[in-house]
């Protein structure tokens, strides 16, 4: 089969979820919002996650889908003027075989996408934020179905006192234990970034080196 006859297959294999059908797009996975803490203080951080509960069998795609014909998930953070929201931490992918000898890279069961949110310094104990997430995601198996949804959560902003409880520990212990180890923290490898030049002006162009160092006896793919 050619390529592009595999990708028409595919594409009538694509079923539609509406747009922000929570129960249609749970079909086969199904998203929540959750948060770390039951509050947070005016400039305090507080960690939240969108968890997916994927059907057995059934996958999701990372956020580089890979060489596949699917789609990457991708959330969309919505949060009130003047908080701060953090780049989104993915769990490690599986690499999946596709047709062709493409791999894609999928997520399966329960994975968690994380991010912070940081109230600033003046916001007002007793209001409360509320905080969205827009969410796409394509769960395949041998058939594809989009999910498309809106998630939200408010979070009560309490007094710099204020006594603020952990929630979801679980959850949110496994979700971290998912993500990829920090350049810092990794065995048999040592990552350096080399501007190449010194110094640098406004307006120069100039190339940034990325070294990597491998432990003798051990290799990167």
């Amino acid at each position: 089969m050619s390529l592009a006859a595999y990708a028409t297959v595919w594409l009538a294999c694509l079923v539609p979820a509406a747009a922000g059908d929570a129960s249609l797009s749970a079909e086969h996975a199904r998203a929540q919002l959750l948060s770390s803490a039951t509050a947070i203080k005016p400039g305090g951080t507080v960690t939240l996650a969108v968890q997916f509960e994927i059907e057995k069998d059934w996958h999701i795609y990372w956020r580089d889908h890979g060489g596949s014909a699917g789609l990457p998930t991708v959330l969309e953070i919505v949060a009130p003027a003047g908080w701060r929201v953090s780049p989104q931490r993915y769990p490690v992918p599986i690499a999946h075989p596709e047709e062709f000898g493409e791999k894609s890279f999928i997520l399966e069961g329960s994975p968690a996408i994380l991010f912070d949110v940081t109230a600033p310094a003046d916001a007002r104990p007793g209001s409360k934020a509320t905080i969205s997430a827009n969410v796409s995601w394509l769960v395949c198996k041998k058939l594809c179905v989009k999910g498309d949804v809106k998630l939200s959560t408010e979070l009560p902003v309490v007094p710099a006192s204020a006594k603020v409880d952990e929630i979801n520990a679980d959850k949110f212990k496994k979700a971290r234990r998912s993500l990829p180890i920090p350049a810092a923290d990794a065995k048999y490898l040592k990552v350096r970034i080399d501007a190449g030049a010194n110094p640098i002006k406004p307006g120069d162009k100039f190339d940034i080196n990325v070294l990597l160092e491998v432990e003798k006896g051990y290799h990167i793919q």
